[in-house]
């Protein structure tokens, strides 16, 4: 993962934004140096394969779920008043040859392999 000082600083308090259920104002640039203001409803923080730290959430702008760099936030507004609705993530089909329905639980196992933490 790629955190510096003023990124884990953004991280802890947008992780205190989504626990809390309160919208951010982002100050986001984008790849190609726009600068754009986003109000998010925070919904989770991901680290992509190469390493990134991405904010998952509802981009009131946009009316979608949009993903956002954690080191391309250039500055951030808590918001004081709790998420407007109470939405959740879209849930992504599992393949049928993959799972099997008939009520048993077969295994159960923590999926720790998309992640590694560096000290």
């Amino acid at each position: 993962m790629r955190i510096n000082t003023s990124t884990g600083r953004t991280l802890a308090h947008l992780v205190g934004a989504m626990d809390s259920k309160r919208a951010v104002t982002l100050r986001y640039v984008a790849a190609d140096g726009r600068v754009s203001r986003r109000v998010v409803e925070v919904h989770a923080v991901e680290v992509t394969a190469s390493g990134d730290v991405v904010v998952r959430g509802w981009c009131r702008r946009r009316g979608e779920v949009r993903t956002f760099r954690l080191d391309r936030v250039s500055h951030f507004r808590i918001h004081r008043a709790p998420h407007l609705a109470d939405y959740r993530a879209p849930v992504t089909p599992v393949a049928d040859s993959v799972t099997t329905d008939d009520g048993d639980v077969v295994a159960v196992q923590p999926w720790t392999s998309a992640y590694t933490l560096a000290a």
